[in-house]
């Protein structure tokens, strides 16, 4: 018989938080944010996004569209884009809306400088594989690659990187 083993000590590990309104200002309009936002969702999307073939970038897009409707409350949502689209905003644009809202909803601005060595670049030109066995090894440089570049993106979060970091372990284990 299998004992069940309570951690803990039985006390909730839940944290419960203050339910806030955020808003934010686009161009003369007041966008609210979505009520789910935050990091698991942020978390959600580099998951998702280190997924991505770097061959394929534009396997991307609707990930990217995915997360700004996690961020943007969904009876402002159509108002914020048809706005974006007339004042002729770039992606880089919005991602940088994103990142102001993830750092207000975390009260942990995302481009602050992290506490850890960089993480290394990519050097030298890549090539194409010769054989299956090649192709494997390239399978996991690359998933290597897009967790730096995910650990890039989450500078300044050692929590979130240590995420990816396990995530990466539990992939190349598994």
């Amino acid at each position: 018989m299998t004992e069940k083993i309570i951690i803990g000590g039985g006390e909730d590990l839940g944290v419960e938080y203050d339910e806030n309104e955020y808003v934010f200002p686009f161009f003369g309009k007041e966008i609210r944010v979505h009520p789910l936002a935050g990091e698991l969702s942020y978390l959600k999307f580099m998951e998702a996004a280190s997924k991505i073939d770097e061959d394929n970038e534009s396997e991307g897009l609707p990930l990217v569209m995915g997360f700004l409707r996690q961020q943007i409350h969904p009876d402002d949502f159509d108002e914020f884009y048809d706005i974006a689209t007339r004042k002729r905003q770039k992606m880089q644009d919005l991602m940088n809306v994103s990142n102001k809202v993830l750092e207000a909803m975390t009260d942990f601005p995302t481009g602050q400088p992290s506490d850890s060595q960089p993480t290394p670049q990519k050097t030298g030109p890549r090539s194409k594989a010769a054989s299956s066995r090649a192709g494997t090894s390239r399978a996991r440089r690359t998933g290597a690659a897009k967790s730096a570049a995910a650990l890039t993106l989450l500078k300044g979060r050692p929590d979130l990187q240590q995420a990816v970091a396990l995530a990466q372990e539990a992939q190349s284990v598994g």
